[in-house]
């Protein structure tokens, strides 16, 4: 084993409103990630290869695809190829999964499960045309061909009403900082929005939107290395305590305790950046 693993992403064609990117895991090797609390979920489609992952207290030993939806506690996940592979996956943004499988997002989170048992169906033909394909481009656009036809299925199963709630609600939130600004947006009642992200997330609207705030700030604030308050009151921070009690929340460490790991870890990279990244550590 050299130790050697690079990756590769990109951008979705269509489905921008719900995948962040598509990654492709080339090579073997030691594969460590740290992942703070965010409102993604990451897929993987992984069969025709051993993947061992340590999930917090669980330790998974497969070659299925895999599903790991959203935590709200910070986790680390340690993944050993030990041969020449090749793995395919993409990180989507939480709610997402409502669409996929139909199931409130508080039934599955902080768990990893196989696709099949999630979606209900046989997806090996998917995955065989993903794995034929030469280039990450041509994954994701299989991909995406077909989670698209999951989609057209959810909206003929539950009607445009809640579609269109879903897909308000995911956008609006990357584009306003309090409740009173998404109400404002979607035209309905405390009551009414509550009731719906419950539903689809099995979390409050302000929850969700304190996860989404923290997640933008901090890639923001890790890609051009600034973490003045100038840059937490543009995110919706009205001060530095403010986004200290967050980042110990969701980080499970303090501020200046990440600080210090930064500055002594020059390995650490933003996955944002990564093409051919060699690791072993990345934070997502």
């Amino acid at each position: 084993m050299n130790n050697s693993l690079n990756i590769v992403t990109c951008k979705p064609r269509i489905l921008t409103d719900w995948i962040d990117y598509f990654v492709q895991f080339e090579g073997n090797g030691f594969f460590q990630t740290e992942i703070y609390a965010q409102p993604f979920a990451y897929i993987l489609f992984n069969r025709n290869h051993f993947l061992e992952i340590n999930y917090a207290d669980k330790n998974l030993k497969t070659k299925k695809t895999l599903i790991e939806p959203i935590t709200v506690s910070p986790f680390t996940i340690q993944t050993i190829i030990d041969k020449e592979t090749v793995i395919f996956g993409a990180k989507v943004k939480s709610t997402f999964l409502y669409l996929l499988t139909g199931i409130p997002l508080n039934l599955i989170t902080g768990s990893i499960f196989n696709l099949e048992d999630i979606l209900e169906e046989n997806i090996t033909d998917l995955i065989d045309k993903i794995i034929t394909a030469k280039t990450i481009t041509e994954k994701a656009e299989i991909t995406e061909n077909y989670l698209l036809s999951k989609i057209k299925l959810f909206k003929e199963n539950n009607k445009s009403d809640n579609y269109n709630a879903m897909k308000y609600l995911t956008n609006c939130f990357y584009s306003v900082y309090n409740i009173d600004q998404l109400i404002d947006k979607l035209n309905v009642s405390h009551k009414t929005l509550d009731r719906h992200f419950l539903k689809y997330t099995g979390v409050t609207p302000k929850t969700m939107l304190s996860l989404i705030r923290f997640t933008k700030t901090m890639g923001y604030a890790l890609k051009y290395n600034s973490f003045n308050l100038d840059t937490l009151w543009n995110f919706g921070y009205y001060d530095y305590s403010h986004f200290s009690k967050d980042f110990k929340k969701y980080y499970g460490k303090t501020f200046e305790e990440f600080k210090q790991e930064m500055k002594n870890d020059e390995n650490l990279q933003v996955s944002n950046q990564k093409t051919n990244i060699l690791l072993p550590k990345i934070l997502i």
